[in-house]
């Protein structure tokens, strides 16, 4: 089975097909593509088309849509982790936190806070 998909790989790469297609449409690791097909030399006309392809708007899309999916799962799982471990806020906690975060001076994007200067009299515990 492994040496039929690997001259299937070999063929698929003589006639120009990039790495990550062959291995779907063979259902192998790109990996194992990868080394089967080391040693296949593509034309410059190949070349350039997987070039063009890597660089199209629609290729691009699809890396930042995968990109912007896999932060946000990070995301999500970081913030269940600290809802886990926080709980629950008491009135007088949020409120506190809620001063910290007006004196504080920074950006608040999203869930990501940024503090650029602190009032010295907040940060010292008299």
């Amino acid at each position: 089975m492994r040496d039929d998909r690997k001259c299937t790989a070999i063929q698929l790469r003589l006639k120009g097909y990039s790495i990550k297609s062959i291995a779907k449409k063979i259902g192998a690791a790109q990996s194992s593509v990868s080394i089967w097909t080391r040693a296949v030399q593509l034309t410059p006309k190949q070349m350039e088309r997987l070039r063009t392809n890597m660089h199209s708007p629609k290729s691009i899309e699809k890396r930042r849509q995968s990109r912007l999916k896999s932060e946000a799962i990070k995301r999500a799982v970081i913030v269940d982790c600290a809802k886990a471990e926080i709980e629950s806020l008491s009135k007088r906690e949020l409120w506190l936190i809620g001063i910290a975060l007006y004196w504080g001076e920074g950006a608040k994007l999203e869930v990501q806070f940024n503090f650029l200067m602190a009032t010295q009299g907040l940060l010292s515990s008299s």
